[in-house]
């Protein structure tokens, strides 16, 4: 009698963790003979885990919720897969796989159940009083759970100790493994070819070592102005707003590296006099609207100016009048736009076509006389280039 097929179930977060990270063990897996099934909690790159032969599910919710009434359901519908497909391993990975999946998987009667530990996570990092509520429920979950394990795999040291020390599972279940399943073919060395561009790719998280870049960042600026920081990455317990005074615009951050700001200290103190001023005049006559207007005059003809003039003649060591010239030609083409299209309007009758028509207008009159003022332009050029750039990577993929 042919002996029938061992099954093994892999409960991730997200399809992309698996297609990133998981297929060289999913191929492993098979070649051993195994039948792998697959749960996330997206089902955007299914096709492509369906390609390499695997069962894929998926559940509702998401990783990173604590809506406490998903997570309830969570457990039931781990369990409803896993009986279905009765696996005799399961491997989890990240907070929920590890909790919910495991209880369910313990309840559902699978005997070997495996976990990995990517990281500690914000609950172990963070003590906020919020924090410190979720870490006593994750501890309590990540307790429970661990007893059913036959392994718990970390990647370092560090959380294995926290773990033990919490004593949330016994060092006798505790193995270390050295990185999470980099395919090193696809994600080949390269050298570098660009000495002057830092680029950091991880998820807002203070224990990703964010604040650290920033302040490094501009450590680094300080003495190498060419220098160049970016970031990439989605929001997570941290928010763009929490790292906002490491985010400065292009001039700033240019005259910071430079040490222009002294050359310039009498702006903000001009710019708010004058602009307090025209506010208080301009809002007897016009209100509100006054104020605004107070405070736009004093930043178009006051501090962009003074702004303009430090960063080319101080900065550049070039002629700001050329740059003048330009933003005053620009002023002047949009008023004169904006005074022709308000005179065409009028002309034009009411309805929904006639609507559509005057959108069209909108948009390409301004267009077609911007590109005309700036089509010689070293920023039509570079923007051009960028462009086209562009275009051909979208052709390549």
């Amino acid at each position: 009698m042919e002996q029938e097929q061992r099954k093994i179930l892999l409960i991730c977060n997200t399809s992309t963790n698996v297609i990133t990270f998981r297929v060289p063990l999913i191929r492993t897996l098979k070649a051993k003979g195994l039948k792998v099934s697959v749960i996330a909690f997206d089902d955007k790159r299914k096709e492509e885990i369906e390609t390499e032969g695997v069962e894929f599910y998926c559940v509702s919710g998401s990783n990173t919720s604590l809506n406490p009434l998903k997570m309830l359901g969570l457990k039931g519908e781990y369990r409803k897969i896993i009986e279905k497909i009765n696996p005799d391993i399961v491997f989890t990975f990240m907070l929920k796989p590890n909790t919910f999946g495991v209880l369910a998987a313990k309840n559902s009667g699978v005997k070997n159940i495996y976990s990995m530990v990517e990281g500690a996570g914000d609950a172990f990092s963070n003590n906020s009083l919020k924090w410190k509520i979720i870490r006593f429920v994750i501890c309590k979950l990540y307790k429970k759970s661990f007893k059913g394990c036959k392994r718990v795999f970390f990647l370092n040291n560090d959380d294995k100790a926290e773990f033990v020390k919490r004593k949330l599972v016994k060092e006798s279940q505790c193995e270390i493994v050295h990185g999470i399943g980099v395919d090193l073919q696809k994600f080949a060395y390269k050298p570098i070819i660009n000495h002057k561009t830092f680029l950091m790719v991880a998820r807002l998280v203070k224990t990703k070592g964010v604040f650290e870049y920033c302040k490094c960042a501009r450590i680094v600026k300080q003495k190498y102005p060419e220098a160049q920081f970016n970031y990439l990455g989605g929001e997570h317990s941290l928010k763009v707003s929490d790292i906002q005074e490491y985010l400065r615009s292009p001039v700033n951050a240019f005259k910071e590296a430079k040490g222009l700001f002294k050359k310039d200290w009498f702006k903000p103190i001009l710019e708010g006099v004058l602009g307090v001023t025209l506010g208080i005049l301009l809002s007897k006559f016009y209100g509100i609207a006054g104020i605004i207007a107070g405070y736009l005059i004093s930043s178009l003809f006051v501090a962009m100016p003074i702004e303009d003039y430090v960063v080319f003649k101080c900065g550049f060591g070039k002629n700001a009048l050329p740059h003048y010239l330009m933003q005053i030609l620009i002023f002047v083409i949009s008023c004169a736009v904006a005074f022709a299209v308000n005179r065409l309007f009028a002309l034009l009758p009411l309805g929904l076509g006639w609507f559509c028509l005057k959108a069209v207008i909108c948009i390409t009159i301004p267009v077609v006389l911007y590109l005309c003022v700036t089509f010689k332009t070293e920023e039509f050029s570079y923007y051009k280039t960028l462009m086209i750039n562009l275009l051909r990577s979208n052709k390549r993929h």
